[in-house]
Formats: C-alpha cells, structure tokens, sequence
C-alpha cells in the first residue's frame, strides 16, 4: 500500500505540473487539488479500516500526508459519497 500512496501523490503532482505550465488548462489547478484531497480523505478510510498493526496504520497515516502535501488527513464526507449513494438507486 505504501507504494500506491507514493505512486498515486507522484502523479497528482506531475497533473499539478501539468496544469500549471499550461495557459489554457492552469484554470483547473484548483480542480486538481479538490481531487487530489478527495481521494486522500478515501485513501485515509481504507488505512483507518484495513487489517493493519497499529503501527503500520500510523506509518501509512504519515506516509499519505507527506505524498499528498497535507497537514492534517480528513475522512471522506458525505458529499464524497454522493455517487456512490446514488448508484444504490439505480440498483
């Protein structure tokens, strides 16, 4: 898992790059960033509860805060949900 989460935080910074020395695509910085936090705060869920020693738990804690640049990590609110509750109606 910890190689997901550094792969996954070296690919939102590589599409940041991206963006960013774009004229025509720099709007969708903070876009990015919204995803980027998004998919932190679901990343944060399975770590929280995935069959992980504590340890392991807090070294991944700290592992996606670090790859992600982020303070502080978040578990995901319910409008992060919104699709997937959603998707239960369709059903």
């Amino acid at each position: 898992m910890g190689k997901n989460i550094a792969d996954m935080g070296k690919t939102f910074l590589t599409v940041k790059g991206f963006l960013e020395n774009d004229s025509f695509l720099c709007k969708y910085v903070e876009e990015c960033e919204i995803w980027k936090r998004r998919y932190s705060r679901y990343w944060y869920r399975n770590i929280i509860n995935g069959n992980f020693v504590p340890e392991e738990k807090k070294r991944l804690q700290e592992e996606l805060k670090i790859q992600m640049d982020l303070e502080y990590l978040d578990m995901p609110t319910p409008s992060d949900e919104y699709y997937y509750e959603k998707a239960k109606f369709l059903k």
